[in-house]
């Protein structure tokens, strides 16, 4: 009984390996130990379980990046999923993990036109939108804005700050369109804060100038919002102009959605 169990065990695991590597050819032994419903036959059998497996995870890789299955559109979209599928084994037991390295392996391994390279950011822009989506709630915190030597930034989880070398987010707003309009500046870097805010909706700020990305780091580097203000202001080439706007959209979207308190130390 025991030899028998042994070789179940040893059955499964092999079939779960052929499962997962694609690439892999049934042992005829293997076969044999499989009894196939109606008129298939024990590798055509064993083939529909593969065949789900694989569709399972490409559809949960829409799900995942759906600006860049939009964009990319179907064919290349399940091309791309086919490959990543072989190079990247999944080792995940919640299908909600699987696929967080897909915009890494699009930057570093996938077979892409110099034209499609950018869906690598488009995929971290999925990505982003994801955690987020699914990060707990952020909790209300008083904030006493007459003293800015004790506003901080806490709850970093509920907020990611990301450089883009590239319009990512703008053609993530047009993955439905289409036709892009005809201004559309591919050429744009954006630098974006994404934050969710207590009503479970996820916000996006776009910093357009080097003054207010000055701020922004030291800020979220653990320093007060005073020591934020006096470090950007007395970096080169400060241009209060462009800073003391921008810096007041961001700051009052920041308070509106909770993310600042006092430092209890």
């Amino acid at each position: 009984m025991t030899q028998k169990k042994s070789n179940i065990r040893l059955i499964e695991h092999y079939f779960a390996d052929l499962i997962v590597d694609q690439s892999q050819t049934p042992k005829q032994e293997f076969l044999q130990a499989i009894i196939p419903a109606g008129s298939l036959s024990p590798l055509e059998a064993f083939m529909v379980y593969r065949g789900d497996y694989e569709a399972r995870l490409t559809e949960a890789l829409k799900n995942k990046y759906e600006g860049v299955y939009l964009i990319a559109g179907d064919d290349l979209f399940n091309t791309l999923a086919a490959i990543f599928l072989t190079d990247e084994k999944s080792s995940v037991k919640d299908l909600g993990e699987f696929g967080k390295n897909f915009p890494d392996w699009l930057t570093h391994s996938a077979p892409l036109h110099p034209d499609m390279k950018f869906l690598d950011q488009v995929a971290t822009v999925d990505l982003i939108f994801h955690q987020l989506f699914h990060c707990p709630s952020p909790t209300i915190t008083r904030v006493d804005t007459d003293d800015a030597s004790k506003i901080f930034l806490h709850n970093g989880k509920h907020i990611i700050q990301y450089d883009f070398t590239f319009p990512a987010l703008s053609l993530w707003h047009h993955r439905y369109d289409e036709e892009l309009p005809d201004d559309f500046n591919w050429n744009l870097k954006e630098s974006i804060i994404f934050s969710k805010n207590v009503h479970n909706q996820i916000d996006t700020f776009m910093i357009t100038s080097h003054s207010l990305k000055n701020f922004w780091n030291y800020f979220s580097s653990d320093h007060s919002l005073l020591e934020s203000l006096e470090y950007s202001s007395n970096q080169p080439n400060f241009d209060s102009s462009i800073f003391i706007p921008q810096y007041t959209d961001l700051l009052a979207s920041i308070l509106r959605i909770c993310f600042l308190g006092g430092n209890d130390a």
